[in-house]
């Protein structure tokens, strides 16, 4: 079962932001959990934000996963220390 990556622009800033090593480690893994999406390593739900988390090294990536839809939609893309900040 594969499911479909989709960016949100505050998503896509985030990645903008990265330099090219970086960013090319995070969609590696991306691609890689769209492929196997049931795998709950490295997912948490965040409360505060009702949504879920993947981790990759520092950074926290937060998504929703649509079932229905086999869709995983990327909301935000931040490095540990600010990723829990409001």
């Amino acid at each position: 079962m594969s499911y479909t990556l989709k960016f949100e622009e505050q998503a896509k800033k985030d990645l903008d932001g990265l330099n090219h090593v970086k960013r090319k480690r995070i969609i590696e893994k991306l691609e890689w959990f769209s492929q196997h999406p049931d795998r709950s390593r490295n997912v948490k739900y965040i409360e505060k934000y009702n949504c879920l988390r993947y981790r990759v090294g520092n950074f926290r990536i937060f998504f929703e996963k649509e079932k229905k839809d086999e869709e995983i939609k990327i909301l935000k893309i931040e490095k540990r220390p600010k990723a829990y900040r409001k």
